[in-house]
């Protein structure tokens, strides 16, 4: 199965023990750090599911992180091409 992308808003929220979850099942992963200023895939394509960590920001909060536009494109994406979604709250 291709790597989950796992978008990143902060240092601290990090998989913890869903990467134990995703190991048990032979599935890999790939951190995006869009806190560091890596960018938002622009596609799925090649991807296996999306994991969205939670972080300092609200969704209505485009202006100040316009990153989230690519992020809400990113998860329609695999919506639309079936692959699992799953965002975590923490807060």
């Amino acid at each position: 199965m291709a790597k989950i992308y796992v978008l990143q808003h902060h240092p601290v929220e990090n998989l913890g023990t869903i990467a134990d979850a995703l190991e048990a099942s032979a599935l890999a992963w790939q951190y995006i750090r869009v806190n560091d200023g890596q960018p938002v895939p622009a596609s799925m394509k090649n991807a296996g599911g999306l994991i969205v960590m939670g972080g300092p920001m609200g969704v209505y909060q485009t202006d100040r992180y316009p990153w989230l536009r690519d992020e809400m494109r990113l998860i329609e994406d695999a919506m639309k091409s079936d692959l699992p979604v799953l965002g975590v709250c923490l807060g």
